[in-house]
């Protein structure tokens, strides 16, 4: 059964956001090209690669090769060295009262010592743990035989769009790795998210970024729009006046004097979230307090007295 952390917490996203510049885009459109042209391997969509080696781990049980360890350090790889490194540097030493001593590579042992007695060539078949043994008891207490298993990893901390960037990552970086380390790719396989993102990447035409021009913000839009709308008004005003007369104006009453009232609510409301799904009050109050405006006040769009002078 799978486990689930209860780790998952959110915190307020405090990261600085951006548009995004040219240099942004010039990056994205490379990448696309290179993720749009670059071989599938025969891997499903989203794919990814990673770096892929293998590790030597300890293996008593079932190894694959036997080395032989000296005060903790591997001076051997292979049952072979191992074997060389017996005859040439332990057995010359040990006190061993038989002629041409030797250690072989076992067949259904793991060693076979081989060696001359009555003129004739004969042959003892020992384990790892007797050859232990025998290099104990002759002085050798530091140097042991242990076994070896060569496993596949994947090298966790590796993740890369494109198999170039692996192969860089890899020859820049190839002494964190094992000899046989490569390039390795995989598919994030019923990754909804990833798929998504993949997607974007590879199908948005980033082109119609560069046409995009940069615009003021949504408050300034505000203020300028309400000055906008008071000019108007003082357009209409002068038109009035040149059709009928120039203190028509003055010669109205009160009520017959051009005067609209509008709340920042209305036109917030009209401006920014109009045929949206967050056009309701609860919302076009809160884009109000976004803007720094107060919902209730209103904006007064009338007919001024020209002052005397």
């Amino acid at each position: 059964m799978a486990i689930f952390h209860k780790t998952l917490q959110y915190h307020e996203d405090t990261t600085k956001k951006r548009e995004l510049n040219q240099e942004d885009v010039e990056f994205l459109k490379r990448l696309q090209f290179e993720m749009n042209t670059q071989d599938t391997t025969g891997t499903a969509d989203p794919r990814f690669w990673i770096i892929k080696g293998s590790e030597r781990v300890i293996n008593n049980e079932d190894p694959d090769e036997l080395c032989l360890q000296v005060d903790g350090s591997t001076v051997t790889s292979t049952t072979e060295e191992t074997v060389k490194y017996l005859n040439d540097n332990i057995l010359p030493d040990c006190n061993i009262d038989r002629e041409n001593c030797r250690i072989e590579t076992g067949y259904t042992w793991d060693f076979k010592l081989t060696y001359t007695e009555d003129e004739e060539e004969e042959y003892e078949d020992l384990s790892t743990q007797e050859v232990n043994e025998f290099l104990a008891n002759n002085g050798y207490d530091d140097v042991t035989i242990v076994g070896v298993s060569v496993r596949p990893i994947m090298y966790p901390g590796t993740m890369f769009l494109t198999e170039k960037e692996a192969r860089e990552h890899l020859e820049r970086n190839h002494y964190h790795y094992s000899e046989d380390a490569h390039t390795y790719c995989m598919c994030a396989w019923r990754s909804p998210e990833v798929e998504k993102l993949w997607k974007i990447l590879r199908e948005t035409k980033w082109d119609c970024q560069d046409k995009e021009l940069e615009s003021h913000e949504e408050k300034y839009i505000l203020h300028y729009c309400i000055s906008l709308m008071q000019e108007l008004v003082g357009y209409f005003e002068k038109w009035y006046r040149w059709v009928h007369g120039e203190n028509a104006v003055e010669e109205l009453s009160e009520e017959e004097r051009f005067c609209y009232n509008m709340s920042y609510f209305h036109i917030v409301q009209e401006l920014f979230l109009f045929h949206t799904y967050h056009s309701g009050g609860t919302s076009t109050m809160a884009k109000c307090r976004q803007l720094g405006v107060d919902s209730s006040e209103n904006i007064e769009f009338n007919f001024m007295e020209e002052s005397d002078e």
